[in-house]
């Protein structure tokens, strides 16, 4: 195995043992979680719209064929979510 596959194994292992000291360490206290919780996911969702601006669209805009078709199809998902969430039917506090 190359020492950059293993540096690679290691770092996936180092972010996931942190993580896990994190949720452990929140789940002692529900009261924290509860408040934590929400940050959490707003976190988690920044992210991933950051990628997804950042690194899919453009890659999606430079793959495409039809270059007309990928800012439509992102708006209909944004409009898609803003209808599952405004509905009422996804909430955070039906997770909790």
């Amino acid at each position: 195995m190359s020492i950059e596959a293993i540096y690679a194994l290691g770092s996936v292992a180092l972010v996931s043992i942190i993580s896990l000291v994190g949720i452990i360490t929140l789940s002692w206290n529900t009261k924290i979680l509860k408040l934590c919780v929400s940050f959490l996911v707003a976190l988690a969702i920044g992210a991933l719209l950051g990628d997804a601006f950042i690194h899919l669209i453009p890659e999606a805009l430079a793959e495409s064929k039809n270059k007309d078709i990928v800012p439509l199809l992102v708006l209909a998902g944004f409009l898609l979510f803003f209808i599952i969430c405004y509905n009422g039917s996804f909430t955070l506090q039906s997770i909790l």
